[in-house]
């Protein structure tokens, strides 16, 4: 195509279309993925702190319980310096609450908490025993855990303490995103979960009224199902480990 500055286009210069062998940007993104092999399984979550389980793999959550999984929650710290306006024990007995609140919205029956303080948490020998003996009792299928690259160091050393407490066990590890968007391998269909997720959010009163968690999260699950259709408006993306 012929473009000078100023002037007007040539009607007879040819249209420049793709190179041959050029790739489509959204063909090289990962196949929806179907969660059926999860059918009836035990899935275990681990959530540095009270919101992330809900913000980052919330939808997925509530579409396995519908499939009728047994799901366990391991909150691992207590977010305590979530809402500067109270005090920290006072947030962490707020913010524990409202993690039971939740987790309820999105059909998860089994909650534990390592009561950690929030920017407390290790990857020592005594946390990383605490959560093999939690992942052998229980046995999951499939464990969600924090992506390693996100800016708070909470979510690192979560990942770290789920790699090292798998080990060895013949179990699906996925990492949601929270305050980063990971490079999917894993995208799944919210589309009729999103309502219930966005109601878990809110149950989180202390974090929704600092920041309005629910439009942003709405934004980015809405824009994980760009491409796919009119039929899928919302996604959530995850990676192997």
């Amino acid at each position: 195509m012929k473009v000078s500055s100023g002037g007007r286009q040539d009607p007879n210069a040819s249209v420049a279309t793709p190179a041959e062998g050029a790739v489509d940007p959204l063909s090289s993104r990962p196949p929806l993925h179907s969660l059926d092999r999860y059918i009836g399984e035990r899935i275990m979550i681990f959530s540095p702190h009270p919101d992330d389980d809900t913000l980052g793999c919330g939808g997925t959550t509530r579409l396995l319980f519908e499939m009728g999984c047994n799901i366990l929650a391991i909150y691992m710290t207590d977010g305590r310096f979530g809402c500067p306006s109270m005090t920290p024990d006072e947030t962490a007995s707020i913010r524990r609450l409202e993690s039971v609140n939740s987790a309820t919205v999105l059909g998860i029956a089994n909650l534990q908490f390592m009561n950690r303080p929030e920017r407390g948490l290790r990857c020592d020998r005594s946390t990383i025993k605490e959560a093999r003996e939690a992942v052998q009792q229980y046995n999951p299928r499939l464990v969600f855990v924090t992506d390693p690259d996100a800016g708070h160091p909470d979510h690192r050393t979560a990942y770290d303490i789920v790699l090292a407490a798998t080990a060895g066990e013949a179990v699906e590890v996925l990492r949601y995103g929270v305050y980063n968007a990971v490079r999917p391998d894993v995208l799944v269909d919210i589309t009729k979960t999103m309502a219930y997720k966005e109601k878990a959010i809110r149950e989180h009163r202390t974090q929704q009224e600092r920041e309005d968690y629910v439009s942003k999260f709405k934004g980015l699950n809405a824009y994980l199902s760009l491409g796919r259709g009119p039929e899928v408006q919302f996604c959530e993306a995850f990676s192997r480990r």
